[in-house]
């Protein structure tokens, strides 16, 4: 039976299988409450097992959400909830468009040096917050590793991971984690620890520039743990600057290791002195399809009495703001727009020309395609909260007025329109954060109705054409399409 649309602890709708491996199965879903898109993780528990190990399984999930909770890192993976579906339990975390880096090496080969090394910082650094919390991974691997737009690299699935401080440990007798990337005193059954954690750190780094893990791979498992308790590794041949300190990293003695925070500012100087590479470029498009929206919901005959209400309300007042200056401002853009603007480029990419005049409302922005408005989910007020599109409601966090010095604000003028990381690349997300006065919060509101982000250049987009409420607004080439023409109304 198919698991897609179905609706877990009657909040997350499935949509997408993303991820599969032997500790269960990550899926795309839709937040229905919060109106924004998660990633959620069905923890598969063994068909063989009894009513006692259940048990003890369902105990071990909610210590594993426990434990990852504790991580607030931006390089790792935020973990929001743990539920139960049909006595199954599932992890709700936070979801990134990504790549791992495993099939980042398995679709390109090895990385530059430069490459793994500014991964490797991102790494080390949410570890040693992890270690700082008295958390342990065991199982760091290119597979648990993801990198998305504008650099950003993140680290998933402490969902094997354990505090030092907890007092149960797994009954089962199997072990947790991949051998390929063990440490040698793993691999011969002691505990794992932080040294661990930092081996495993530096056998992801050593697959990156070497293209395989340092014991070498074989699809024998117990074969693969022989290797790795023997510790007899190849030395690298393509590490340059970094075979020092993979060499540290991967040191047999656990107590010779430097610590993940040690490892975390070798890195940080190693990548300020290696040479500069492009940011690795890792395609999303496919992953960003209308499959990523929100799904549809049937509300309520309470949910549509009330938004009939809301949306009564907010036609009186768009109409009337409509009346009344949108379009004298309208007029006033054409007739400045014949006046100053050139003719357009022949070129479909080129970003169009902006005009000085600005909007004097606060009013909603209307996308063309769908009719939808440009919305901040669930009226979050968070930093980096994505915007997307929704039914047009009239609440505040629809409501967006354009200043003099070019900033969107909503909230009242609480927070600015954001191309997060000051990205200038398509695809770039697009997000609130406090006002701040920078060129990634600049937009110019154009005569054709598009939105171009002034240090870009690019449009303001609704993702792949999208019409569902969730669908994410990004930066993208100009293409004078339905899904990047606005109104302010």
């Amino acid at each position: 039976m198919s698991q897609q649309n179905r609706l877990i602890a009657g909040r997350y709708e499935l949509r997408d299988q993303i991820g599969a491996g032997a500790m269960g199965v990550v899926w795309r879903a839709g937040d229905l409450k919060l109106e924004r898109v998660v990633a959620v993780k069905e923890l598969l528990l063994p068909s063989h097992f009894d009513a006692q190990a259940v048990q003890q399984a369902r105990r071990r999930a909610q210590r594993e959400a426990r434990i990852a909770a504790r991580l607030h890192h931006p390089n790792a993976i935020t973990v929001h909830d743990v539920v139960e579906q049909d006595g199954q339990p599932w992890l709700i975390m936070e979801y990134l468009p990504s790549q791992s880096l495993a099939a980042i090496l398995a679709e390109r080969g090895p990385l530059p040096v430069g490459d793994a090394v500014r991964i490797g910082k991102h790494m080390a650094d949410a570890l040693a917050a992890a270690h700082k919390a008295s958390v342990v991974h065991r199982d760091v691997k290119p597979g648990n590793v993801l990198l998305g737009a504008e650099g950003t690299v993140k680290i998933t699935d402490f969902g094997i991971s354990r505090a030092l401080d907890d007092t149960t440990a797994t009954a089962t007798g199997h072990y947790a984690g991949t051998p390929a990337f063990f440490a040698p005193e793993v691999a011969r059954g002691q505990e794992a620890g932080y040294p661990s954690d930092v081996f495993s750190l530096g056998a992801t780094l050593y697959n990156a520039v070497e293209g395989v893990p340092p014991f070498g791979i074989t699809d024998n498992s117990i074969a693969q743990l022989y290797r790795a308790a023997a510790g007899t590794i190849r030395p690298p041949e393509r590490a340059g600057a970094l075979t020092p300190l993979l060499a540290r990293l991967l040191d047999l003695d656990p107590r010779a290791r430097p610590t993940m925070a040690e490892a975390a500012e070798a890195l940080d100087v190693l990548a300020r002195s290696t040479a500069p590479t492009p940011t690795l470029v890792v395609d999303l498009r496919d992953q960003l399809t209308s499959s990523f929206t929100l799904p549809p919901r049937s509300p309520s005959h309470e949910q549509r009495s009330r938004r009939r209400a809301a949306a009564g309300l907010a036609v009186a007042l768009v109409v009337l703001i409509a009346v009344v200056s949108g379009a004298f401002y309208y007029a006033n853009v054409a007739k400045r727009s014949e006046a100053s603007t050139p003719p357009p480029s022949s070129s479909s990419s080129a970003p169009p020309k902006s005009t000085s005049a600005k909007p004097p409302v606060t009013a909603p922005l209307v996308v063309e395609s769908s009719g939808k408005c440009l919305d901040v989910p669930g009226k979050a007020t968070e930093n980096g909260t994505a915007v997307t599109i929704f039914d047009c409601n009239g609440g505040d966090n629809q409501l967006w007025t354009p200043t003099a010095a070019g900033e969107l604000r909503v909230y009242n003028g609480a927070k600015c329109l954001d191309a997060r990381l000051a990205g200038t690349e398509p695809g770039t997300s697009v997000d609130i954060h406090d006002c701040n006065g920078g060129a990634n919060q600049k937009w110019a509101l154009n005569a054709d109705r598009s939105i171009t982000g002034k240090q870009s250049g690019l449009c303001l987009d609704v993702l792949a054409s999208g019409t569902d409420y969730g669908t994410p607004v990004v930066l993208w080439t100009c293409a004078g399409g339905t899904n990047q023409r606005w109104s302010h109304r």
